[in-house]
């Protein structure tokens, strides 16, 4: 049975992007656009401790 893509654009913000993971239970999301190490790491490490991302 397949099943429907979920994807993520590139200028979506991360906790979406991580919402999207726990929602559909899936490890990885196709991104249409590009995301470069250097968004991630910022999106990571350098937001303000009131915007962290769930645990």
């Amino acid at each position: 049975m397949a099943r429907d893509v979920v994807c993520v654009g590139a200028a979506a913000p991360l906790d979406a992007a991580w919402g999207l993971l726990a929602r559909h239970k899936v490890k990885a999301l196709p991104v249409v656009g590009m995301i470069t190490q250097s968004d991630v790491v910022a999106a990571l490490f350098m937001r303000p401790p009131e915007q962290a991302l769930p645990a």
